[in-house]
């Protein structure tokens, strides 16, 4: 093997290989540049990608083969020693080769491999950007987004078009982002971007639809006009109509389902949009805000069905965020509001998905939240959120590949929400396919401490106990604790490396803080080896009907509970059966 190395040397092939990937490297960065000034198609990465990796293994033959010398290119002469070298090339080459190319392949290819697990684009497809704010007064914003919102709800019931959902589109508000990556982001055909300029009651709105393979535009418009309370809507609909209009040429020709005014009072309506942006945020103090507006918006028009949805929507959520908030005081202001707004609007996706979502988190009716659910995404088969609802209870009543199908669509639909994602896992991680599922917990981490327990859960599945310290620091970091790095200890315990007592310390501190929910500290008090200090909190989560418990029954994080007979006489008392129901 040192002859063999010499030789290499001697050839020059590890030198010429290194300056082949610098090159290279360089080749792709400006290839990237070039994607970008000259509006090229993103695919051009990927193809130049695959050219540079191609040429690593005929490098490196050429230059064992071949020298430069003043003389010009010739045969290298073999060395004194090379019938020793000569036997062992064969093996070693393909060794040495294959190594090459899988180290450039990790090194080169990143984005080439993130873009693997994007939507892929259909023809009929659109992402409506956030419309830029050009008045100078931030306090404007909220005219462009909800003209952006207002035309994604619209655009939504257009035909078999594929409507990104909002939280994905409006992740690029403010970021300089060239509209063809933005496209490959979101998986979209098309984009609409505009802008708004408000001064006094003068208002310009300018809108452009473009194709995303190579950041064409197709069609622009703009819009000056008086702004007042009465014509606020007329101005949105003559915008919305000229929009489908293009679309339906160039995306959808010969179909049209435009969706009806929900409101007549502008005000209520901003009140609502603003709601549903604090809504979208799944916080505490977003979730209180929320309600505030929605409150108002229905004070101003009692018969906006859906103000009363998104009212329903954010006290049915508020406990899994708020550990202020009660379940049953969360269902005493969820549920009458979800039963008005199907009774004043049994046509629109977001009244069912409203109750929907209450029969299954709150009843645990998974059939008829299924039901509800089903019943949402005829309506409007863009809803991302109702694709995600029904993910979940169809994931619950024991059904996880069909399930499987519905959290694809959600991701689809909103790709960039982590909500989709970790819903998936479960899904996954209920159907045995735990490799998939670690995927989907760490690309949710925006979701904090649940993303890492899940995440700690499936490698000791799949045997990877030396993978967990980094996940529970993450989930300390999450968790605000002042040191992260203590979680090392409970990873070292759960092990089985000893510590134990050090570890149930820090557990407690976190639960005397109230920094962790049950489903996250219940299983690795657990893991920790104090099955009793689990079943204790378990059953206080019980007693206080905590809204996590459905998923108790079906994730593998609570596996070390699901012998107690304790456990499951405990979820069938509440009616929860239990994702695994079904094997």
């Amino acid at each position: 093997m040192k002859r063999f190395v010499a030789e290499l040397i001697r050839r020059k092939v590890l030198r010429v290989t290194a300056a082949y990937l610098v090159v290279g490297f360089a080749v792709l960065e400006a290839a990237d540049i070039l994607r970008d000034t000259m509006r090229l198609p993103p695919q051009l990465l990927h193809v130049v990608t695959l050219v540079l990796i191609l040429g690593i293994p005929l490098t490196v033959a050429l230059t064992w083969i071949f020298e430069i010398s003043s003389s010009g290119v010739r045969r290298t002469q073999p060395a004194a020693d090379a019938e020793s070298v000569s036997r062992i090339w064969p093996i070693t080459g393909i060794v040495l080769l294959s190594t090459l190319a899988l180290g450039a392949t990790t090194w080169v290819i990143p984005e080439a491999s993130r873009g693997r697990s994007r939507p892929e684009p259909s023809q009929a497809s659109i992402a409506v950007l956030p419309f830029v704010n050009l008045s100078g007064d931030p306090a404007n914003d909220y005219f462009g987004d909800g003209l952006a919102e207002e035309l994604t709800n619209t655009l939504s019931h257009v035909g078999d078009l594929r409507v990104a959902a909002r939280t994905s589109s409006f992740a690029f508000k403010g970021r300089q982002i060239d509209a063809m990556e933005i496209g490959d982001i979101l998986g979209v055909a098309a984009l609409l971007e505009g802008s708004v300029r408000r001064q006094g009651s003068r208002v310009r709105i300018g809108a452009q639809l473009i194709r995303a393979v190579d950041g064409l535009s197709l069609w622009s418009q703009a819009w000056e006009r008086e702004l007042t309370s009465a014509n606020v809507f007329a101005i949105q609909d003559e915008i919305t109509h000229a929009i489908a209009g293009e679309l339906e040429r160039e995306l959808l020709p010969g179909s049209s389902r435009l969706a009806e005014r929900r409101t007549d009072d502008i005000e209520a309506y901003d009140l609502y949009l603003l709601g549903r942006h604090q809504w979208a945020k799944r916080t505490a103090d977003g979730l209180s805000s929320a309600i505030s507006f929605f409150e108002q918006a229905i004070e101003r028009d009692s018969s906006f069905a859906l103000a009363w949805a998104g009212l329903a929507d954010s006290w049915e959520a508020r406990p899994f965020f708020d550990s202020s908030v009660t379940m049953a005081e969360a269902e005493r202001a969820a549920r009458p509001a979800a039963e008005k707004a199907l009774d004043l609007a049994s046509h629109l996706a977001e009244s069912h998905a409203a109750l929907g979502v209450i029969l299954s988190d709150y009843d645990f009716d998974y059939p008829a939240a299924i039901s509800r659910l089903n019943a949402a995404v005829e309506l409007n088969p863009n809803y991302a959120q109702a694709w995600s609802w029904l993910c979940v209870a169809q994931t619950m009543s024991g059904d996880p590949t069909t399930a499987l199908a519905s959290c694809d669509r959600a991701v689809a639909l909103d790709p960039l929400s982590p909500i989709p994602r970790v819903q998936r896992g479960l899904a996954l991680m209920v159907l045995d396919r735990h490799e998939e599922a670690l995927y989907a917990f760490v690309a949710g981490d925006d979701l904090g401490p649940l993303s890492w327990v899940l995440a700690v859960a499936t490698r000791l599945q799949l045997g990877q106990t030396d993978e967990i310290d980094e996940d529970l620091v993450r989930t300390g970091a999450a968790l605000g604790l002042p040191d992260p790095q203590r979680m090392r200890s409970v990873a070292a315990t759960i092990r089985g490396e000893g510590g134990r007592e050090t570890s149930l310390a820090i557990l407690h501190d976190l639960e005397a803080a109230h920094r962790i929910g049950f489903l996250e500290l219940a299983p690795l008090y657990a893991w920790v080896g104090a099955p009793e200090e689990a079943w204790r909190v378990f059953a206080q989560a019980i007693a206080e009907r905590d809204p996590w418990l459905p998923f108790a029954g079906s994730v593998t994080s609570f596996a070390p509970l699901h012998q107690d007979p304790r456990f499951a006489a405990a979820l069938d008392s509440l009616g929860i059966r239990g994702g695994r129901s079904a094997e």
